[in-house]
């Protein structure tokens, strides 16, 4: 196999370095030897929706994640210089070259999953398609879902070293699943959609209750808006120090995503609020456009209180003046309260609905009140407990 030039990285990923062992080896015995370990490789390293994943499946997700002149030019639409081209189509011919591999032993179980025979249709376009086409198809495809991590995930959270990864197994909530509110989800969804569209946009602070649909909120506006590039990246209390690796990862790229920090708040001792302070406004590095800082809370301003601070703190009025310019950093503040009761009964009747409780309204709303009384608590998450509770019943 002939050296890639645009897509040069490939030639270090494992499983095309095994590829290239076998195709080198004259040593039938070997051969097959070399093949079995690509078998197990893939098992252990291939993903399909639908469980079949062949050497070809295998290629082509590598080189739809690879970053490269190519792939990142087609995301950012910049215009590609001759040299590039060619040398990208002479790279993907090689490419195509190399799925038409047919591993040996033709007939066996496992080197008919390797050649992807039990395939009832092939429609990888890397096989389908001329060298020509499948380059258009490619910029088409880096266009419209970016490259790199970004075009098998939408949801990401950081390593303890700061790394951007993916998560496969997520909650997904959408809009319809919560239940009043309506406020609350319009001024939010309006930021998120003005974001999306390239226009102004505010750093979001979720506060109030507990239970009272912060974070879902969250979960569902990525439902509603990742078919328009709405990624997520997790990030916690203690990672504020690898922001900038969030931000040379989303600098230049098509995805606008929420940096989300879920539940947080900060003790009087603390001072990594100040890292945080430096993140949302201040810092010499400008924040990149398209990323949105979103945060929820039980706390308003984030930072616990008491009057004996106030006592002890001989600069009382730079202290706190120092503690709310954290808060006035989000420039749009929602505030979730506790339902009313008539939210609450509401949210009581239609989700025992959805879960086909068959009570009478009179008995339903008796039961969700000594529920509500036991538990000292009024959310919707205490509902969705109390609805639980009787389909266990």
């Amino acid at each position: 196999m002939k050296q890639l030039k645009v897509y040069h990285q490939l030639m270090k990923d494992p499983g095309v370095e095994l590829y290239r062992t076998y195709i080198l080896e004259k040593n039938k015995d070997k051969q097959r030897e070399i093949a079995e370990r690509m078998i197990v490789y893939l098992l252990d390293h291939g993903q399909k929706k639908d469980g079949i994943f062949s050497w070809k499946d295998y290629i082509a997700q590598r080189v739809l994640a690879d970053e490269n002149l190519f792939s990142m030019g087609a995301e950012q639409r910049r215009p590609m210089v001759r040299p590039v081209l060619q040398m990208t189509l002479s790279d993907l011919y090689k490419i195509q070259q190399m799925m038409k591999t047919t591993w040996t032993a033709y007939g066996h179980a496992a080197f008919d999953l390797l050649n992807g025979i039990f395939q009832e249709k092939d429609t990888n376009p890397f096989v389908k398609l001329s060298t020509a086409d499948l380059f258009k198809w490619l910029k088409k495809f880096h266009e419209q879902n970016g490259t790199g991590i970004f075009t098998s995930s939408y949801v990401f959270k950081l390593t303890t070293d700061g790394t951007v990864i993916g998560v496969d197994h997520f909650e997904k909530v959408s809009f319809q699943d919560l239940i009043g509110y309506q406020r609350q989800m319009d001024s939010i969804r309006e930021n998120v959609e003005s974001f999306l569209h390239g226009k102004g946009f505010n750093n979001m602070l979720l506060y109030g209750d507990r239970g009272t649909g912060k974070s879902s909120s969250v979960k569902a506006l990525l439902h509603e808006y990742k078919e328009e590039g709405l990624a997520v990246i997790e990030m916690k209390k203690d990672q504020f120090i690898h922001f900038s690796n969030i931000s040379n990862t989303l600098r230049g790229r098509r995805q606008k995503c929420m940096v989300f920090i879920d539940d947080l708040s900060f003790e009087p001792s603390e001072t990594s609020y100040k890292e945080l302070k430096a993140v949302l406004e201040g810092s010499f590095e400008s924040k990149p456009e398209n990323i949105m800082m979103v945060v929820t809370s039980n706390r308003r301003h984030l930072i616990k209180e008491s009057f004996a601070d106030r006592e002890t703190d001989i600069h009382v009025r730079e202290t706190i003046g120092e503690q709310l310019s954290l808060f006035d950093r989000f420039g749009l503040i929602v505030y979730f309260d506790q339902p009313g009761e008539a939210l609450f009964q509401e949210m009581v009747l239609e989700m025992a609905s959805r879960e086909g409780i068959v009570h009478s309204e009179e008995e339903l709303l008796a039961l969700a009140n000594r529920w509500k009384v036991e538990k000292g608590t009024k959310s919707g998450r205490s509902v969705r407990q109390f609805i639980d509770s009787l389909k266990r019943q």
